[in-house]
């Protein structure tokens, strides 16, 4: 019985790996950029993140915006950098001052920032903006609408979107954000 529960775990990780490799005839996980940009999301969560690349953007369902409400209009025909983030992340605390250079960088090329305090701890939201102090619009996912509808459960999440509105890729590491953010502004609005 025991051989039989592996045997069933070995087939689903296998199922998953050729699920992902599967995604995109180049070997990159249903992304145009190299795997190795990306964190590992792993089972169900890297599942429902692969069918939002290439979709139209799923909508933010948030409040309490901190250095200006961004409406849907407001987006269009911006890159998107989406930040997914908690209060209790430590790297997610640890990235507002590079992410506040690289939206003084972008911004002026049609790149918007969008920090999105989502889970557990969002009585700190407040808190933690007064001592972080993110440059970039900011609100809080206080529904977990958002999480749910970007499939956001490890954090911190970076999410790139073109110009169009279509996700191009999700859980990219810090250290490739601009890498991303420079080849989606350097394509052109339609």
């Amino acid at each position: 019985m025991l051989l039989l529960g592996g045997a069933v775990v070995v087939v689903l990780g296998v199922s998953l790996f050729l699920f992902m490799r599967s995604a995109d005839e180049s070997g990159n996980a249903g992304h145009e950029f190299p795997d190795d940009w990306f964190a590992m999301a792993l089972g169900d969560e890297k599942i429902a993140q692969l069918k939002l690349i290439g979709k139209p953007m799923p909508p933010l369902d948030v409040v309490e915006w901190h250095n200006g409400e961004l409406k849907p209009d407001d987006l269009k025909g911006k890159v998107l950098l989406l930040d997914f983030w908690g209060t209790f992340c430590a790297p997610c605390l640890a990235a507002f001052p590079a992410n506040n250079e690289l939206y003084a960088k972008y911004k002026s090329k049609g790149v918007e920032f969008i920090g999105i305090c989502t889970n557990e701890g969002q009585e700190n939201y407040d808190k933690v903006i007064a001592l972080k102090k993110p440059e970039y619009p900011t609100a809080r996912d206080a529904e977990f609408k958002t999480m749910k509808a970007w499939s956001a459960q490890t954090y911190p999440l970076y999410v790139a979107v073109d110009r169009k509105g279509i996700v191009r890729a999700m859980g990219i590491k810090h250290e490739y954000i601009e890498k991303v953010i420079e080849k989606l502004a350097a394509e052109k609005a339609e």
